[in-house]
């Protein structure tokens, strides 16, 4: 019924959170987006994951002004990613490969697990961030031309994570098979995790094993 992989990312220089601590700011731009262009729910939530995915671009783009600071995603454990982090990066991606149908695929034949993938390092569980970062921005607002500032937190290598991807077996056979997902995991370590991935960060060397049932 399902193909399954067992996935493990190694952080080769560091990663860069990309969960704002404003988020206002984010819904309100897929609202808008979804009453203009009349979009369903599951349009609007591929909008939401896009605009996460690529947070840096959306503030230089002018859409939004501000996003606050990033932030990493943690509990009492510690630093955390979710399924929806993977699955972004799944179709990013898969995009890049011109994978055709990868969106459908994704969005109903794949299932990624643990619901918390923690950061860890040296088989410990980061608690908190290294440092932050913070770089210059140059947005286009509704107030003209200005200079800004975005910070994010950041995690330096040694840096690792492991999560489970099971693929309903159809799915594999048609769009997602093993051929494609080798070249998946291959070049989705050079697309990277998390914020700032345009920029290179988040590079991972990752490696994979089918679960045999």
């Amino acid at each position: 019924m399902f193909v399954r992989y067992k996935v493990r990312a190694s952080i080769r220089d560091r990663i860069v959170a990309n969960f704002p601590d404003n988020v206002e700011a984010l819904k309100y731009i897929v609202l808008k987006e979804q009453k203009k262009e009349k979009l369903t729910d599951e349009q609007a939530e591929n909008l939401r994951e896009e605009l996460e995915a690529n947070l840096t671009e959306t503030v230089e783009s002018g859409e939004i002004e501000s996003v606050g600071k990033m932030v990493f995603l943690r509990d009492e454990k510690g630093i955390y990613m979710t399924p929806r982090n993977i699955k972004g990066w799944l179709k990013e991606t898969l995009k890049t490969l011109q994978i055709r149908g990868y969106r459908e695929a994704v969005n109903h034949g794949v299932f990624v697990q643990p619901k918390k993938i923690y950061l860890k390092r040296n088989g410990e569980i980061i608690k908190e961030p290294d440092n932050e970062i913070t770089r210059p921005i140059q947005v286009v607002g509704i107030k003209g031309p200005r200079s800004g500032v975005k910070v994010a937190e950041v995690i330096n290598a040694p840096c690792e994570f492991e999560f489970e991807i099971k693929i309903v077996d159809t799915i594999a056979r048609k769009v997602l098979t093993k051929d494609v997902m080798a070249r998946v995991f291959t070049v989705g370590g050079e697309i990277g995790f998390l914020g700032d991935r345009s920029l290179q960060e988040g590079q991972a060397d990752v490696s994979f094993e089918e679960i045999r049932q």
